[in-house]
């Protein structure tokens, strides 16, 4: 069985294509309940993400973003953290703090079963671009 998996493995990485900006710029959505967050990448290197969370205003933001040299995560410069819990606020139980520091942000790219690119920024709490068709 172990020998079937590690075949099928291989294969699936021996068919995947180069990672380049111009394969990864497209649309990338990451969907909850409570928010609904877009991110887009364009070939030329800059980003926009359109973040809407329930309870209040919809916000755009701006930015660049650039491929590592091994292919393997997407960085975006000047992202904003809108994302409490996943930023440097998650114990801060005053709610007073504004979550809109630029920072730089690393997403590890992974593909799911049916090829489709993901963007992930936090496996933990399920946090993923998936790339929009």
């Amino acid at each position: 069985m172990r020998l079937v998996l590690g075949a099928v493995a291989i294969s699936l990485y021996a068919c995947t294509a180069e990672v380049t900006t111009v394969s990864l710029a497209g649309t990338y959505a990451m969907d909850s309940d409570q928010i609904a967050d877009t991110l887009m990448l364009f070939a030329d290197g800059r980003y926009a993400r359109s973040f809407v969370p329930a309870n209040a205003p919809p916000a755009t933001d701006t930015g660049a973003w650039f491929l590592s040299r091994d292919g393997r995560t997407v960085g975006l410069r000047r992202f904003p953290k809108r994302r409490a819990f996943g930023h440097d606020y998650m114990f801060d139980t005053t709610g007073g703090r504004v979550f809109t520091e630029p920072a730089s942000l690393a997403l590890t790219i992974e593909h799911s079963l049916t090829r489709r690119t993901l963007l992930v920024w936090n496996p933990l709490l399920g946090w993923e671009y998936r790339r929009v068709k």
